[in-house]
């Protein structure tokens, strides 16, 4: 169903896999966009990512999760659980296709149907929907020094070919531009991917 692992390089030359964890079908499946350690200058060693594809409800379709190293292994917990079922209803945010970045506070961003930010609070995760995206990523956000985070769909923009797109914060609120809407003609199209 997908798995987490590490390759650690071997005294006499090639590569030692070890398995960190193994995705369960009843949380969500198959891991996406790799994974990233925890903010700079944090000792826990925590690892970050996403899944998608999970199984039927009430289960996660996708989840935001955690890994933590621990004396026995790696523990997973679920961050945030996407497209789920609650009393019959279907919460849907679309599914993460493209892994996530931490910046210097700890703090995760990543895309669904919208760029969305996680922030931890004395071990307690938050989400905030930043704003929507009108496309479909399928590669990781780039964050520049000033905090502004770029990234690309594959589906969106003005044409419907995806475009690349900045997202800025300015007093509390995140402004969408797009900078460039792909036409589908010798400029390419499906850009995200």
């Amino acid at each position: 169903m997908g798995t987490v692992y590490e390759l650690t390089p071997s005294w006499g030359g090639g590569w030692t896999q070890t398995v960190l964890y193994s995705a369960d079908p009843e949380d969500s499946i198959h891991p996406r966009g790799g994974v990233v350690f925890d903010g700079s200058g944090s000792s826990s060693g925590n690892l970050y990512g996403v899944l998608t594809g999970g199984t039927d409800p009430p289960f996660c379709a996708a989840a935001v999760f955690e890994l933590s190293p621990g004396g026995s292994g790696w523990t997973e917990q679920t961050l945030v659980c996407f497209n789920y079922y609650q009393s019959g209803t279907l919460y849907t945010y679309g599914s993460p296709q493209a892994g996530l970045i931490i910046d210097r506070s700890g703090n995760l961003y990543g895309t669904a149907q919208a760029a969305f930010k996680l922030t931890s609070t004395n071990g307690n995760w938050s989400f905030n929907d930043l704003t929507g995206l009108g496309g479909t990523p399928y590669a990781k956000l780039v964050m520049d020094s000033a905090g502004n985070l770029y990234g690309t769909t594959s589906d969106g923009g003005a044409y419907g070919n995806g475009n690349v797109f900045k997202l800025t914060l300015s007093n509390g609120d995140w402004t969408y531009t797009s900078l460039y809407d792909f036409t589908g003609g010798t400029d390419g199209s499906n850009s995200g991917k």
